[in-house]
């Protein structure tokens, strides 16, 4: 029983601190912005009827920890077979969970949450030894069937009523001020609009900001739905296109570099490049970059890039400082906005005084839709 009443603690207390966690906004110990947990932890399969699944984990868990007090003595004998038949009952649930969320983890998601495999792993070790006092606690229908009707309440409210992402926030506004020069967040970043890569006019009533990586799937899907919003709104609308590699070889707030991730820093600083060395043929190199659902190689990007503006153009580009000057002041825009939301999610759009993070599911009538107040000034 002891040892029940540990694990379960254990899982509860894990649970708990992802649920504070989550509900404050903050970043998981070690779990820095683009992490593998980060990713986890704010991905649509996180939450369960608007609450972090931490809360019903920490419930499931903390049950089966006060449970234990009822299940020995002196507790009549009553009392302690319908705590035996509730633990009977947790523990199912809690295994159940586990392998749902696991599946999660590694078949959809692509990636672990280690303080969540922590708590899975407590909770399932408490549930076995609940089982080995208890026997098969699916030979008994009441415990089975509502064992049952709690785990399909789980993944069916999961599966239905997922939260719609992006999350929509507010950030200090982004502002046009003298020239064409534009501040955001607060004046803490000024973006020169005649420098920096943007898509459609620089000279347009209305600019939004995308921080994108070249190697993230849903930044990917996002450029095809800004390249018509801005057919859509041609000579009113601009998009400043900022690269932000999610790649720890030259973002600090990387932790560690996921498969998808790696070469992103090049990916950037390509692109950056041939931006700088001619302008005219950036749509070419971002239609054939991002036509394909992953990038290509970083050898035929380079040689594509190559043949769009010649060799040496593109060598005198890519060791020119402002390349690197630019990808610094993008990531540290990045960085600002995740110490502001307290998550790294991408990508990232900065429209007016709203910051949309993560991919939009709805399309162009939620992109619209978002640019409405910036687009009526």
């Amino acid at each position: 029983m002891l040892a029940i009443r540990f694990l379960s603690a254990i899982a509860a207390s894990l649970s708990l601190y992802l649920l504070v966690t989550s509900l404050e906004s903050g970043h998981v110990a070690g779990c820095g912005p683009a992490s593998e947990c980060e990713d986890v932890l704010n991905s649509d399969w996180a939450y369960f009827l608007g609450l972090p699944v931490s809360a019903p984990g920490f419930v499931s868990y903390g049950s089966i920890f006060v449970a234990t007090f009822w299940a020995t003595p002196p507790t009549p004998r009553r009392l302690r077979r319908r705590a035996w038949m509730f633990l009977a009952f947790a523990a199912s649930v809690v295994v159940a969970a586990a392998a749902w969320f696991l599946t999660l983890q590694l078949l959809v998601l692509g990636h672990v949450c280690a303080f969540c495999l922590g708590a899975h792993a407590a909770g399932t070790l408490s549930a076995a030894l609940v089982f080995r006092a208890t026997g098969n606690p699916l030979r008994r229908p009441p415990v089975r069937n509502a064992a049952l009707v709690a785990v399909a309440t789980l993944v069916g409210g999961q599966w239905i009523l997922k939260p719609k992402t992006p999350e929509v926030t507010t950030v200090p506004a982004s502002l046009p001020v003298a020239g064409r020069q534009m501040e955001i967040l607060d004046g803490r970043y000024e973006l020169d609009l005649d420098e920096v890569p943007i898509i459609g006019r620089s000279d347009a009533p209305s600019v939004i900001i995308s921080l994108f990586d070249y190697t993230c799937r849903h930044c990917r899907r996002m450029h095809q739905l800004l390249l018509d919003a801005e057919k859509a709104h041609r000579d009113e609308l601009a998009i400043v296109n900022l690269p932000m590699p999610l790649d720890a070889s030259c973002n600090r707030l990387v932790t560690r570099t996921a498969e998808e991730h790696t070469g992103a820093c090049q990916y950037a600083r390509l692109g950056l490049a041939v931006w700088h060395a001619d302008r005219k043929v950036m749509s070419r190199f971002n239609r054939w970059i991002f036509d394909p659902p992953v990038p290509t190689g970083l050898d035929s990007a380079i040689g594509f890039a190559t043949e769009l503006v010649g060799a040496e153009a593109l060598r005198r580009a890519l060791d020119d400082r402002w390349v690197r000057e630019q990808l610094e002041q993008d990531i540290a825009i990045y960085e600002t906005i995740s110490q502001h939301t307290g998550t790294g999610v991408m990508p990232q759009l900065v429209i007016g005084n709203q910051l949309v993070m993560g991919e939009l599911r709805g399309g162009m009538p939620d992109l619209e839709r978002l640019l409405g107040e910036v687009l009526k000034r």
